[in-house]
């Protein structure tokens, strides 16, 4: 039974229960710092776990956070997951503990509380959260829409909260007080709305537009961008990248306006654009394959890879085209047909012509994701932001 509130580290959860070792969390830890995503997600592109096994630990993590289980129920639950490759509902279920307990209070709570998003703003945020397997408070801010100010300070009072330091009331208003001055401060800078204008990233009309809709639906202006557009994702999460660095003095209102004008006049000249302003990709991001983005995005969630497997080793033919400009796999034979079908998983363009053979119902998916790992690998966009773009397409449906 839980023993109360246990805080305990991701990496130190995955070790204990023997899911990884402290190796692959030295390794994994790197990977995060330099990409700036969670460790669970720098796991999984170093394949020492599986997307649905981060989220299985995330979830047992809050758990036991929140007292819900113990750290003993917590490390067994996610042997169980790996053995069976279960979820931790299902693991919890057969150890006759409340899989679904629930307790307020929680982050997206405290949010709509404090009115700084709408209920209808927080299912599409939460659903999200899941798609990408990255945390709330990360979605929020990727898509700036709230600052890591704020966000801190969310977490610190709703921690006070679960341990009895302060009531919901009282932190609520807090909250309120506190989320009213850092927006004073913020909004001196430069607006999202007035960036994309004045640097033609869409006209006055699509941004009034933009801002009827995002009013109708009680949603804030980037959110409903990212979904409809009439503005590419990479030039919208550049934008938001921009305005942060107006706001904290890294970048004048200006440069980041001539910036975005050059980008969308000469797109062909994109990486070299923001190599000059320094925005540049880790070495990771640059040379991201779009087996690897479809693994840390959850992609493999909707499409099974085995079943992706076995669907080409049916059609040693197609096989064939899709490698015929690789020179090592001219001739097909039974010993090296395994690994023909590896590589041509691994490998991009044969993973994107599969995909589209075999699941044309996820074709604008896949096409999505491949204009979103060639953004990643030019440093239009960072591995986080390309990762919530395709969750909030994906949770479209």
């Amino acid at each position: 039974m839980p023993q109360g509130h246990e805080d305990i580290r991701l990496g130190t959860l995955l070790t204990q229960a023997g899911i990884v070792t402290e190796h692959d969390v030295t390794k994994g830890k790197a990977v995060s710092d330099n990409c700036r995503i969670p460790l669970g997600k720098a796991l999984v592109i170093q394949e020492k776990m599986s997307d649905s096994l981060v989220l299985a630990a995330v979830h047992a993590q809050w758990m036991l956070k929140d007292g819900f289980i113990s750290k003993d129920d917590a490390l067994e639950a996610l042997r169980t997951c790996r053995r069976n490759r279960w979820n931790l509902p299902d693991a919890l279920i057969l150890m006759e503990i409340d899989a679904y307990a629930s307790k307020g209070f929680r982050l997206g709570e405290l949010l709509t509380k404090t009115n700084i998003i709408g209920e209808d703003e927080l299912r599409g945020l939460l659903s999200a959260a899941q798609a990408s397997g990255l945390p709330l408070g990360r979605v929020l801010t990727t898509l700036d829409l709230i600052s890591e100010q704020l966000l801190n300070e969310f977490l610190t009072t709703q921690e006070r909260i679960r341990k009895g330091e302060v009531s919901l009331e009282k932190g609520v208003e807090h909250l309120s007080a506190a989320a009213d001055k850092i927006a004073a401060k913020e909004n001196q800078g430069l607006l999202l709305g007035e960036l994309l204008t004045k640097s033609g990233l869409i006209t006055e009309g699509e941004l009034e537009e933009a801002l009827k809709e995002a009013r109708q639906r009680k949603r804030l202006l980037g959110v409903v961008l990212a979904e409809k557009g009439p503005i590419r994702p990479e030039h919208l999460s550049l934008s938001l990248r921009m305005q942060r660095d107006v706001r904290h003095g890294m970048m004048r209102p200006e440069a980041a306006i001539d910036l975005l004008k050059a980008i969308a006049l000469t797109p062909s000249q994109t990486e070299q654009l923001l190599e000059a302003a320094g925005l540049v990709p880790t070495v990771l991001e640059k040379n991201m394959s779009l087996y690897q983005f479809f693994k840390v995005a959850g992609f493999f969630r909707l499409v099974e890879l085995k079943q992706l497997c076995t669907k080409l080793a049916q059609e040693p033919h197609f096989v064939k085209k899709i490698l015929a400009d690789y020179e090592d796999f001219q001739n097909l034979s039974n010993e090296n047909f395994k690994e023909a079908i590896e590589f041509s998983v691994e490998s991009s363009k044969p993973l994107e012509l599969a995909l589209m053979r075999y699941y044309p119902d996820q074709r604008d998916l896949v096409q999505f994701a491949v204009s979103l790992r060639q953004s990643i690998r030019t440093g239009a966009l960072d591995l986080s932001q390309a990762i919530i773009q395709f969750a909030i397409r994906s949770s479209q449906g």
